[in-house]
């Protein structure tokens, strides 16, 4: 009978040492994986209910963007409002680097004829946060609504309306001028917003990008103006 073993001979050990490491980095695999998941669907739900905070904010400053408004005569119960222009301008494109991507303002006349207020829309990037900022009677609102912006896209399209005397069923009809070269007056416009939103390189998060955009229509014109 051949003798009885004792103890583990060197193979058996290298044969559980392969198995035993085998399982440890399954255990870190699936444990790395499922915090990364985590921390991303955290990140994206994180952005994308700021986002929707974002559109929500800015619909109402930016809808109420209007032309300079004054009366005339100055005084007197005979008045009419005088429109001058006065467009929403941006830029087309903006990275992540910080300055103004949007400007606008908005003037409100009180029953009188008299302005009762002027406020003037700031839509910044600063350090990958967009911020809007909101200035009435020298006072200086600032909102951080947006972060991790790593690009914002913005189109303005003119809609004018119809001046033709020689066809009268089409005069005062609204018409969007996509590509620019219309003569009639500017009556509104439609601005598109695009965001991209990346996260942070050093921010431990495996990569990911969302991209949301939305329409807005506001009663003056728009116009891109790199030099903002």
């Amino acid at each position: 009978m051949p003798p009885e073993r004792r103890g583990v001979t060197l193979v058996e050990l290298l044969v559980g040492t392969v198995l035993l490491a085998g399982f440890i980095g399954t255990v870190i695999y699936i444990q790395r994986f499922t915090m990364n998941s985590y921390r991303v669907t955290t990140w994206k739900q994180e952005r994308t209910r700021q986002i929707e905070t974002f559109w929500n904010q800015l619909r109402k400053p930016i809808e109420e963007a209007s032309d300079a408004l004054s009366r005339t005569p100055p005084t007197g119960s005979d008045w009419e409002i005088v429109r001058t222009p006065r467009p929403l301008l941006h830029r087309s494109r903006f990275g992540s680097g910080n300055g103004p991507v949007m400007v606008w303002k908005a003037d409100h006349l009180t029953s009188s004829g008299d302005l009762e207020y002027s406020r003037e829309y700031r839509l910044e990037l600063t350090d990958r946060r967009l911020e809007l900022k909101g200035v009435q009677f020298g006072t200086d609102q600032k909102r951080v609504l947006v972060e991790d912006v790593e690009g914002i896209r913005i189109r303005s399209t003119s809609i004018r309306q119809a001046q033709n005397p020689a066809a009268p069923d089409e005069r005062f009809e609204e018409y969007l001028d996509t590509a620019g070269t219309g003569t009639d007056p500017v009556v509104a416009s439609v601005v598109e917003v695009s965001l991209t939103i990346m996260p942070a390189r050093d921010s431990g998060i495996p990569a990911q990008k969302l991209v949301q955009g939305t329409k807005f229509r506001i009663p003056v014109g728009a116009r891109e103006e790199p030099s903002l």
